[in-house]
């Protein structure tokens, strides 16, 4: 599965997970952390803010 972060900009980053339900589960307290300790997110070019994400998807395949 992937995780897509929609940034009020109109880009994106997706990540590949694991697709278990511990995983689903983890990232869900994970984004809630970040959204409200408005955290990084690391991506392999630049580090993007909680702040500025519109939604995320979960995209299961």
């Amino acid at each position: 599965m992937k995780i897509r972060y929609i940034f009020k900009d109109g880009r994106y980053f997706e990540q590949e997970l694991p697709n278990d339900e511990k995983t689903v589960s983890e990232l869900f307290g994970l984004i809630v952390r970040g959204k409200n300790n408005n955290a990084e997110i690391k991506t392999d070019s630049e580090t993007l803010k909680y702040e500025k994400v519109n939604s995320v998807e979960l995209i299961f395949s």
